[in-house]
């Protein structure tokens, strides 16, 4: 009778335990899960080879744990999910540092263009003079390349779009130290909990959406430094059907007002996958050719 009753506690005891552990496993998972798709198109777009290798192997010790927990093996399964965890969390850590470096890139060659509109459209510079006298005395030609007035009213607007960017980079790279700086805290020879693994791979990607942010503001100036571009769109692609939206919704992919090699950090900022905007809105590799031929036909 007293042997029914211990093994009737310990089974209680061993359900009681497996309970939390089942529940664990489910709420790692589904982190897993959601880091591991939101990584899919930073990682398009500006992982290196190291860095898809490193998200590779982390999805295979995924799919490991996940076996687990699909056999109800709560226990490894939450270990592996773990693991998963702590490889995320270095991935994240590495290709957040790579948005910080590319969206510096953007913001200095967009400071540069800046920069010079500032000195040749300060109040009282000679270009500003030109402008004024050629409207005072029009008899005497234009003094003033007219391509370039819009830049009198576009100046603020490019300025204040810098100035987001920036404000935006800074931000990134507080929030990314702060995650690294969390270990600080920790006492000495104590490991790093899933709890604070989770704050920091959450801290790593604001880090990004905030380097995006600022991506967004860069790639503004450059369209309202290049305003004028936006007119050779319908010449230079007049048989594509992706062409045809209006300005504010023209794919980055499309656009001549966004310098070629930045084109890829404007499609990031929509989260899209350039290569596959590439592929489909350019190159227009997913439209058939009797769909090519209608589109044309009732252009």
């Amino acid at each position: 009778m007293r042997a029914t009753v211990i093994a009737v506690l310990i089974l209680f005891a061993s359900s009681l335990s497996a309970e939390p552990v089942s529940q664990k496993a489910k709420e790692r998972r589904y982190q897993n899960l959601h880091d591991l798709a939101y990584l899919q198109i930073p990682l398009a777009n500006f992982g290196t080879e190291d860095l898809k290798k490193q998200y590779d192997e982390i999805k295979e010790k995924y799919e490991v744990a996940l076996a687990f927990y699909l056999e109800d093996n709560f226990l490894e399964g939450y270990r592996g999910f773990v693991e998963v965890q702590t490889g995320l969390e270095k991935l994240y850590e590495d290709l957040s540092l790579v948005y910080i470096d590319r969206t510096q890139e953007i913001l200095r060659a967009t400071t540069t263009r800046v920069v010079d509109i500032e000195l040749q459209y300060h109040p009282g510079s000679q270009k500003i003079v030109d402008m004024l006298k050629a409207r005072e005395a029009p008899h005497e030609g234009t003094l003033y390349s007219p391509e370039e007035y819009h830049l009198v009213y576009d100046k603020h607007p490019i300025v204040k779009n810098l100035d987001r960017g920036y404000e935006f980079l800074g931000q990134s790279k507080r929030v990314r130290q702060e995650a690294m700086d969390l270990e600080k805290w920790l006492e000495e020879g104590k490991e790093i909990d899933p709890s604070m693994r989770k704050r920091r791979i959450d801290a790593y990607k604001a880090s990004i959406e905030s380097c995006r942010s600022a991506k967004k503001s860069a790639i503004q100036v450059f369209r309202l430094l290049n305003r004028n571009d936006i007119y050779s769109v319908q010449v230079d692609h007049a048989d594509n059907y992706y062409a045809k939206y209006e300005d504010a919704r023209l794919a980055p992919v499309l656009d001549p007002r966004i310098p070629d090699e930045y084109k890829i950090d404007a499609s990031d900022v929509l989260n899209r996958d350039h290569a596959e905007e590439v592929r489909t809105k350019l190159n227009n590799e997913n439209i058939k050719k009797g769909e090519k031929t209608e589109n044309k036909t009732n252009s």
